[in-house]
Order: structure tokens, then sequence, then C-alpha cells
């Protein structure tokens, strides 16, 4: 019996060591690249699997970068797709915002390299825009957020009169510092 345990143990090992080796091939590739200039057989390649493995650990490339974005900025997503899998949020449920002329500009404050790299995919990359658009987010591009909204028969919230610009430096490394000692 342990034997077996043994085995299946270097068996697991070596499948998470490939899981993450496609995904910082991928993760590597859609920085350099952008995500949708990116194709599964190249982060195979990058990875030096074949495409069957690929498939054994993502269902597809948004998949993939679904994963690495949990990894990455995961506590939020996780919070967001257990609220999705516990009812709270529902496929039947509109994208409401609070104050829809006011729009207020998010600070991505990586907390691993990749996390730096992650956070450029989503500003630049136009593909990823689109998926943000896709999932509720309202990113810089007008254009793609009034035609999805379109094409799902919501009205188009109010113009925005109002940005609140992120924090300056001191007073985030400060909010950051707070948090730090709290845990």
């Amino acid at each position: 019996m342990a034997i077996a345990s043994d085995a299946q143990q270097r068996k697991d090992v070596r499948l998470e060591r490939r899981r993450r080796r496609i995904a910082e091939a991928a993760l590597a590739l859609f920085a350099t690249r952008g995500y949708n200039a990116t194709s599964v057989e190249e982060v195979v390649a990058a990875a030096k699997v074949s495409k069957s493995a690929f498939y054994e650990h993502f269902e597809s490339k948004e998949d993939c970068f679904r994963v690495l974005l949990e990894q990455e900025g995961g506590e939020l997503v996780a919070a967001v797709r257990l609220a999705a899998r516990d009812g709270s949020i529902r496929k039947d449920m509109l994208l409401l915002y609070p104050e829809p002329d006011v729009l207020s500009k998010h600070t991505l404050v990586p907390l691993k390299p990749n996390g730096d790299r992650v956070g450029r995919l989503l500003m630049d990359d136009p593909e990823l825009q689109r998926l943000a658009v896709k999932y509720g987010f309202r990113t810089n591009d007008q254009a793609a957020f009034s035609s999805y909204l379109k094409s799902r028969g919501v009205a188009q919230p109010p113009q925005l009169v109002n940005v609140i610009e992120p924090p300056a430096f001191e007073p985030l490394e400060a909010m950051i510092a707070g948090i730090e000692r709290l845990y």
C-alpha cells in the first residue's frame, strides 16, 4: 500500500510541475505577444509539453488565463466564484453601478512579478479587454462597453461626469503598510 501511495505522490508532483510549466509559459507568451496573438500550440511548444497535456490541465486558452489571474489576483476572484457557486450571483442578474456616472480608476498593486505581468496584460491586450467587458468590467474602451451592453439588451449607464483618480504613492503606501500590520 505504501508503494502505491509513494508512486501516486510522485505522479502528482510531476503533474503539478507540468501544470506550473504550462502556466508559466502561457503567462510569458501572453505578456510578450498578447493574449489574442498567443496560440495554445505556442504555449505547449514553450512549455515543452504535448497539446493533450495542456488540455489535461486547462479546458481552453481562456481557462488557462483565468487560472493565471486566480493565482495572481486570487482572493477576489475566488470570492466572486464562490458567490456564483453558492447562488449569491445568478446568471439572470444584471451588472449595476451604484454611482453609474462616476468612474473610479483602480490601482493594481502586484505582489509578485507575475502579478505585474498579468496587470499589464489586462490593461494592454485587446482580447482581454473584450473579456473584461464580457465579465462586467467597464474598460477605457467605451465603444466596446456600449456595444456589449447593447448586444445584451442592457441600457447604457449615463456618461461619466466624475473620475476618481487612484491615491498618490504616499497614501497608497500607508494603506498597504496598515494592512500589512494587521496580517
